[in-house]
C-alpha cells in the first residue's frame, strides 16, 4: 500500500504541502481507479499514521488527513457458518477432488498412487481441521508435523507462511494472541493422527505432490473451489472454516 499508493502520490512533496484538500482528492482517485473501500481505508491510516509521526516531531503542526470527510464505507459480509454434517461433506468432496486433479498426470511426472492417496487425505484433514480448529490459512499452510499433539489432542499455532510477490514467506500469526494452543475434539484428532503418519517432525503437514508448501491462490483455484462446488457449498469462503469454528 505505501508503494504503490501512498509514496507516488506524496513522496516528493514536503509535508507542508499535504493539506486537506491534497489528502481528500488523493482519497476520491483511490475510488476512481476501482480499489476496495477496505484497501483505501487502509492507505489512509497509513498516511495518517505517517502523518502523525511528522506531529509528534513538531514538523508539522496538525495531521491534515483528521478530517477526511470522504473515506468510503466499507460494507461488511454476513459472516457464513456451516454445520458439522457440511464439513464432513466437504472434507469428503475435498479428497475426491484432489485424487482427480492429482490423478490426471504430467508427463514426466513421478507422483505415483500412493502419493495422491497422502495428498488427498492431508487436504481432506485440512478442511477438518479448518473448520474445528479456526486456523487461518497462512497457519495452516505454515503448520509443522511437531506441533501436532495427537494423543493430547491439541494443535501449537506459532508459525504462518504467507506468498508475497511469488514467494512464500515465513512469519508469525498476525497478532501476539495468535500464538496459541488450540484444544481438538477426539474425532479431530483422530483424523490428523492418519493424515501426517510418515511425516517427518519437522515437515509441513499440507503440501501437494511435489512436497511444496501450499499457496492460497492456486489452493483455493485448484481445489478449494471445485471442492465447494461438488459439496453444494458454492461461494464459501476458505476463512469462514473459521468462523465455523468459532461458532461451533
Amino acid at each position: 500500500h505505501y508503494r504503490n499508493h501512498v509514496l507516488t502520490k506524496f513522496g516528493d512533496l514536503p509535508l507542508s504541502a499535504i493539506d486537506y484538500a491534497l489528502v481528500t482528492a488523493w482519497i476520491a482517485e483511490l475510488q476512481r481507479k476501482g480499489l476496495a473501500p477496505a484497501t483505501v481505508r487502509r492507505c489512509h491510516l497509513l498516511l495518517s499514521k505517517l502523518l502523525a509521526g511528522a506531529v509528534r516531531s513538531k514538523r508539522i503542526s496538525r495531521n491534515p488527513c483528521a478530517d477526511t470527510d470522504n473515506l468510503p464505507t466499507v460494507h461488511r459480509a454476513e459472516m457464513r457458518v456451516i454445520a458439522p454434517d457440511q464439513i464432513l461433506r466437504l472434507a469428503d468432496a475435498m479428497a475426491d477432488v484432489t485424487t482427480e486433479r492429482l490423478g490426471r498426470r504430467v508427463p514426466g511426472t513421478r507422483t505415483d498412487d500412493d502419493a495422491i492417496r497422502q495428498v488427498a487425505a492431508r487436504f481432506s484433514a485440512l478442511v477438518i481441521l479448518g473448520g474445528y480448529g479456526g486456523l487461518r490459512f497462512g497457519e495452516l499452510a505454515g503448520l509443522r508435523r511437531n506441533r501436532i499433539d495427537t494423543a493430547q489432542r491439541v494443535v501449537r499455532v506459532d508459525s504462518t507462511l504467507t506468498e508475497v510477490r511469488g514467494q512464500l514467506i515465513p512469519g508469525r500469526p498476525k497478532t501476539a494472541a495468535g500464538v496459541r494452543s488450540v484444544p481438538l475434539p477426539r474425532t479431530v484428532a483422530t483424523t490428523l493422527e492418519l493424515a501426517v503418519r510418515g511425516l517427518d517432525d519437522d515437515a509441513f503437514v499440507f503440501t501437494g505432490s511435489d512436497g511444496a508448501p501450499i499457496r492460497a491462490g492456486s489452493f483455493r483455484a485448484r481445489f478449494w473451489k471445485p471442492a465447494t462446488d461438488r459439496a453444494d457449498l458454492v461461494g464459501l469462503r476458505m476463512h469462514d472454516l473459521r468462523h465455523t469454528a468459532v461458532s461451533l
